[in-house]
């Protein structure tokens, strides 16, 4: 088992951490946790939390990937590679809620908040729901994690808001981030058309809940690390062609 901070996360990262760490309590479930928590970090540089295999898998980081680029609802392939989406199946409708692909891109989310960018940079309507009533009823088993998504232009630089209910530091959060980073790159590059001028900003995140249990922590060991930077060039027009050739890679190793 790894305890020490500096041989788990990023150094973008780590600071987040030790954060967390000075705020958070231990709750009766055995879980540290921190209510209300916010944090920020570049889309850019700190897209990948860790470069430990054990804490973030590039495998895995795929496999959502295309997942969410797939955008079905009924997919039920990420269980193969995340244990902790086998609990989160509606099973009376044999789907999952959490597939954010499906608001992002069939439900036209992404696309929507560039339009609304591109025509006005001083909007405050470039956003998009996920979490609903449905999700977080008694007759959902698959509770959401994101509430919504939110896209800013302020001094000439691109800002994410990413909303979310609750989030596990360990265990899901980097690969939350590694997808909230494609979505950002996504909105970038397509207002960059528009306006050429456009700087990177940050993913500012509000978490009502950020947490991990101790036995997450146990879980992280030392390994071979991996590159981290996955994304490459969000100005790059076919910085996505580039990505998806990487992930492809590791998905079929």
């Amino acid at each position: 088992m790894v305890t020490n901070p500096d041989l788990i996360f990023t150094p973008g990262w780590r600071h987040v951490y030790d954060r967390f760490i000075k705020e958070a309590y231990t709750n009766a479930r055995g879980f540290k946790e921190a209510i209300g928590f916010s944090y920020s970090f570049d889309p850019r540089m700190d897209h990948c939390m860790s470069t430990n295999t054990s804490l973030f898998e590039l495998r895995k980081a795929a496999a959502m990937y295309f997942w969410y680029k797939h955008a079905d609802q009924s997919d039920l392939s990420i269980i193969e590679y995340f244990d902790e989406y086998k609990r989160c199946i509606d099973e009376k409708n044999n789907k999952f809620n959490s597939n954010y692909g499906y608001y992002a891109y069939t439900l036209g989310g992404l696309k929507n908040c560039i339009k609304k960018l591109a025509d006005n940079p001083y909007t405050r309507h470039a956003m998009f729901c996920i979490n609903n009533m449905y999700a977080m009823s008694d007759a959902s088993i698959d509770k959401l994690c994101t509430n919504a998504i939110h896209f800013f232009i302020k001094n000439k630089m691109l800002f994410m808001v990413v909303q979310m209910r609750s989030s596990n530091f360990i265990t899901l959060l980097p690969y939350d981030a590694f997808m909230f980073s494609v979505f950002y790159a996504h909105v970038y590059n397509g207002i960059r058309k528009k306006i050429n001028d456009l700087a990177i900003g940050n993913i500012k995140m509000q978490v009502a809940s950020l947490h991990f249990h101790a036995n997450d922590i146990c879980k992280i060991k030392q390994t071979e690390e991996i590159d981290g930077n996955i994304i490459g060039d969000m100005a790059n027009n076919n910085w996505c062609i580039f990505l998806e050739d990487k992930l492809l890679k590791a998905i079929q190793k």
